[in-house]
């Protein structure tokens, strides 16, 4: 596998305007490029940012007898703007994106540390922020850097996670699953996707599949649910059936989904009648297990209720 290069973003901003602050302010941009040794640099600034690129350059060149080399500065002119300075930085990283990005917020106006933080949170990016001991005037002093990773992005996988749990419980599984697939770490993240999977074929009465998907998952809050997956499974029990039904036609109304409601509705009527048939024994119990065929016998049939129920029924069926 092709090892992918690191492209660090860095947001540049000032200082304080005196050739001391602008030094040290550059410095430790510095640190950060030292740190990463990234393949490619872009800077985001202003006009007047080019100073502090341009003193970093200079002290780039002092301590490694060489030219910082590739490198960009792209250019922001309403430092202030969130949408000029979220959507250039955004469209740097889609040019990026067979580079791992690293996007250093430390110095810059609020309006471009914030863009740049946002875009760490959105596109899944490690963020950097450097600090370091500060002397009495407030300027960071050389050589005291140090780099502190902030991975945002946890905060949004924790927003999809949510985001997952709401789909999960309104039965759009499909859409559960993509979100799911979304999120960058997650602990546990097999089980949740066995338990959509499962609960997504459940919906849909594909109860054995179900059943092999949801055995295995380990998790409480699942537990009588895979218990009566079981027995549904194995009893082959009609009233389990029934049951089933009556739950998934309320999942339908909670869905606005009608007519599926009634069809199920109208399925579990059929139902009670069979298990009535089924208590007194006279369906095929085997042929049901087998296949869930409610095959009557007739034989027993014409025992309970005479010749004439029988032919009664038989007429019916033709």
């Amino acid at each position: 596998m092709v090892e992918m290069g690191i492209a660090l973003f860095m947001t540049v901003g000032t200082g304080r305007e005196t050739k001391e602050s602008i030094r040290s302010l550059a410095h430790g941009l510095l640190s950060a490029i030292s740190h990463y040794n990234p393949d490619q640099i872009v800077f985001f600034g202003s006009e007047d940012s080019k100073e502090t690129v341009s003193s970093l350059k200079e002290q780039y060149h002092e301590e490694k007898k060489k030219e910082l080399a590739d490198h960009e500065f792209i250019m922001i002119t309403a430092v202030d703007d969130f949408n000029e300075c979220f959507e250039k930085m955004r469209r740097k990283i889609e040019e990026y994106e067979d580079y791992e990005i690293i996007i250093d917020y430390t110095s810059g106006t609020k309006t471009m540390t914030m863009s740049a933080a946002i875009c760490s949170m959105l596109y899944h990016k490690k963020l950097n922020l450097i600090s370091g001991v500060r002397g009495k005037d407030g300027i960071v002093i050389l050589g005291t850097e140090n780099q502190r990773e902030q991975n945002l992005y946890s905060a949004y996988d924790e927003l999809l996670f949510d985001k997952v749990k709401d789909l999960f419980n309104s039965y759009r599984f499909n859409e559960a699953r993509s979100t799911l697939n979304e999120i960058v770490i997650l602990e546990d993240r097999e089980a949740y996707g066995k338990m959509i999977d499962a609960y997504d074929r459940w919906d849909k009465f594909n109860h054995n599949a179900a059943f092999e998907i949801l055995k295995d998952v380990k998790d409480g809050r699942v537990s009588e649910n895979k218990a009566f997956l079981g027995k549904l499974v194995h009893k082959k029990d009609v009233k389990l059936f029934i049951v089933d039904l009556i739950n998934n036609a309320a999942r339908r109304i909670e869905e606005a989904k009608y007519d599926d409601a009634v069809a199920r509705l109208y399925r579990t009527i059929e139902l009670i009648a069979q298990a009535r048939l089924t208590d007194m024994k006279l369906i095929e119990e085997g042929r049901f297990k087998d296949n869930g065929v409610f095959a009557i016998r007739l034989d027993l049939l014409k025992e309970k209720l005479g010749g004439e129920a029988v032919n009664k029924y038989c007429n019916g069926q033709k």
